[in-house]
């Protein structure tokens, strides 16, 4: 089910390096895997959020609050857990 509004990507500015484009690719750091936050997902909400990563970097780490969206522009199996 759709919800209004929209979500934005914690901490978007602060990894962001590209202001003024889209950009083609995101980085991952790997001090990722010390993030204790981010060790406590399961293993499918790790590749979800990643997914959602890639494709909050079209839009200014702005998404629409519609999981159901999320799902098939992330190519997920399940709805991401927002």
């Amino acid at each position: 089910m759709a919800k209004s509004g929209t979500i934005r990507v914690v901490n978007w500015e602060k990894y962001q390096h590209y202001k003024n484009r889209r950009p083609p690719w995101i980085k991952l750091y790997t001090k990722l895997l010390d993030n204790y936050e981010f060790s406590c997902l399961q293993d499918a909400s790790k590749m979800h959020l990643i997914a959602i990563w890639l494709l909050a970097s079209k839009n200014d780490g702005i998404l629409p609050n519609d999981p159901l969206f999320l799902k098939e522009k992330c190519s997920l199996q399940n709805n991401p857990n927002l």
